[in-house]
């Protein structure tokens, strides 16, 4: 079984917004845009790493679409 990484995202924009999450005077509606703001960047930050498993150097593509569901 393969252990389990942990990845630290100390972007200066993330940290930012965690400090916002941690606020008890956030308004809830406030609390979820920035939620859904921290998660793009997460993903962004995952995203643009490579993957443990390919070529040194090597980046995942995903497709770009401009639909939205």
């Amino acid at each position: 079984m393969p252990i389990p990484t942990l990845t630290v995202i100390d972007h200066p924009l993330v940290q930012h917004k965690l400090t916002l999450l941690r606020r008890r005077e956030t308004p809830t509606a406030r609390f979820h845009e920035v939620m859904r703001e921290v998660s793009q960047l997460m993903g962004y930050e995952l995203d643009a790493r490579p993957s443990p498993g390919g070529p040194p150097g090597w980046k995942r593509r995903w497709p770009v679409s401009t639909r939205r569901c």
